[in-house]
């Protein structure tokens, strides 16, 4: 990740890396067994995302202040409490699960260095409520409120480098920033939604337009990987700025 950051490119394209994939696929496998059927009936969503983090004092350094008025930086925690999908998008009319958002860390991660916060379904009272005017607004960054019990949220730490954690896709959560005080180096990880092939496409995947990556593709092509880690540069921009430091210019 810093290789890519000092070569002026976001952290998502560590999707380029054929020691990426190697982690996706052994991931694949895992929550494939964890739904019950074979790899070939999962898809990967075109929404992957990579995340590097720096420590306070650094993120202040090198962000100017149009750059500080968004979210985040590129590759850097996203510290809003969110879903990525409605419940529609992550359970069937039965109400079994079809997709699952996954977290591999590439660090060891603690309590203070970059971990996600993620609620547990019994404590979000919105949880299914795919109808209610809130269900995708946790938190009003307007009022500063929530409407869920932010005490009962989990963080998941410690972990050691490569134990990949999911979620339902519909849950809520967040990304914790690195504090100047962390023994441990500043959290690095990845992300990717996977989903039951039968499954509609999410509305990530139908903002992107992207075709969702399948078992039979692997090993991608280099453009394929560089086309899903530019996709994924684009889909969250709104977290960031696109500047220099995201892709070179030349």
């Amino acid at each position: 990740g810093k290789l890519l950051r000092d070569r002026n490119l976001a952290p998502v394209f560590l999707y380029v890396f054929d020691e990426t994939w190697e982690l996706v696929m052994a991931v694949w496998r895992s929550i494939a067994s964890v739904f019950g059927v074979e790899a070939e009936e999962l898809v990967l969503e075109p929404s992957v995302f990579g995340y590097l983090l720096d420590r306070p004092d650094d993120v202040q350094a090198k962000l100017d202040a149009k750059a500080m008025s968004r979210h985040t930086y590129a590759g850097g925690n996203f510290g809003v409490p969110h879903r990525d999908h409605t419940y529609l998008d992550c359970f069937d009319e039965d109400q079994r699960p079809t997709m699952v958002s996954v977290w591999i860390p590439l660090t060891d991660v603690s309590g203070d260095n970059g971990c996600m916060s993620v609620v547990p379904k019994e404590f979000d009272k919105l949880f299914s409520e795919h109808d209610a005017a809130t269900h995708m607004l946790p938190f009003d960054a307007s009022s500063g409120e929530t409407n869920f019990d932010v005490a009962a949220a989990v963080a998941l730490a410690p972990l050691e480098a490569g134990a990949a954690c999911a979620w339902h896709g519909n849950s809520i959560h967040w990304g914790n920033r690195c504090s100047r005080l962390s023994s441990l180096p500043p959290r690095a990880s990845l992300t990717s939604s996977l989903r039951l092939r039968s499954a509609a496409p999410t509305h990530l995947q139908r903002t992107n337009g992207l075709d969702p990556v399948t078992w039979e593709e692997l090993p991608l092509s280099l453009e394929r990987r560089v086309q899903l880690a530019a996709a994924g540069v684009l889909l969250y921009r709104w977290w960031y700025s696109l500047d220099a430091d995201v892709v070179p210019v030349d």
